[in-house]
């Protein structure tokens, strides 16, 4: 679980640093009817806003994603980085410039598809030699793609039973591995995308930017609309944002169709994987049919 700080927390944490004369105005973030207790606004009209995330010092994924931000080749300025990090009583302190404008989320849904542009051409501007790993990797590090990939195929088909489907899905998830190894935005999804009031594209949050596989960050589509739609879910978009990135990355559409089979066959297992944990025995049936869709869609994206 995430600790939970207060506003007086965060007052102690910037005591003595150059925040410290506005760090009485924190608030938490709301977002969605959601409160969070790890982030912050700060400051005023005079002083300018900023978000202060809290995050313990040993999370190994947020120390990589700062590396990451230092060495990344970013013309377009997509990612969100951080102004100032600084890590006091066991808590690492990450505070950048509060974004204003519009989100994904809410009325300017016709913007997906450009961000996904954009990624793709962060991802082609930042190759990586690795190591490499995922949200989905509890923490664990891979010194290469396909070791990254087989780990995953492997702990997965562990959960999974269906004999019959076992090797096709095992031949239909190799395109994975052709996907590109470069430093990836995981978490992409449209509650950390923004339009800004004077029109750049910007990607905030990023304690999922590491070395990893580009197809991860496909992890919010909803293509096939396995699930109930959610604000931060790609649905109706989903298409179109498939198509920008395999347009950007000049990958055609055979190969393109090939790579996000894999990928949605593997978003399905690892659903299956985690109803498994949660013993929801009824869902776990219903992986099958899911994977049977997968295979049978003929076309993510078209010529």
């Amino acid at each position: 679980m995430k600790p939970i700080y207060t506003p007086g927390d965060l007052v102690s944490l910037l005591t003595g640093t150059p925040y410290e004369a506005i760090a009485g105005t924190a608030r938490p973030v709301t977002l969605k009817g959601h409160t969070y207790q790890d982030l912050f606004r700060i400051g005023s009209d005079e002083s300018g806003y900023y978000a202060v995330k809290l995050r313990p010092a040993d999370k190994r994924h947020v120390n990589e994603s700062i590396r990451c931000l230092d060495s990344i080749s970013d013309p377009e300025h997509l990612i969100a980085t951080y102004s100032t990090v600084l890590v006091k009583d066991d808590t690492t302190i990450l505070v950048s410039e509060w974004v204003e404008g519009s989100q994904p989320f809410q009325d300017s849904r016709g913007t997906l598809p450009e961000f996904f542009r954009r990624l793709a051409a962060f991802n082609q501007h930042n190759p990586s030699n690795g190591p490499f790993t995922s949200m989905y990797a509890d923490g664990h590090y891979f010194k290469t793609l396909t070791g990254l990939v087989n780990a995953e195929i492997d702990y997965h088909l562990g959960f999974f039973d269906v004999q019959e489907y076992r090797s096709i899905v095992v031949e239909a998830m190799q395109p994975l591995k052709r996907g590109l190894a470069c430093i990836t935005f995981e978490d992409t999804n449209p509650g950390n995308m923004f339009v800004t009031i004077d029109g750049r594209y910007v990607l905030i949050d990023t304690e999922w930017l590491h070395p990893g596989l580009n197809l991860h960050q496909f992890d919010h589509m909803n293509y096939l609309r396995f699930r109930e739609p959610k604000w931060y879910d790609i649905t109706d978009e989903a298409e179109a944002c498939y198509s920008a990135y395999f347009s950007e990355l000049g990958i055609g559409a055979n190969e393109a169709n090939a790579q996000i089979r894999a990928f949605e066959l593997l978003a399905v297992l690892r659903a299956n994987t985690y109803w498994h944990f949660f013993g929801m025995e009824r869902m776990c049936r219903e992986t099958p049919r899911r994977i049977g869709r997968v295979l049978a869609h003929e076309e993510f994206v078209h010529d």
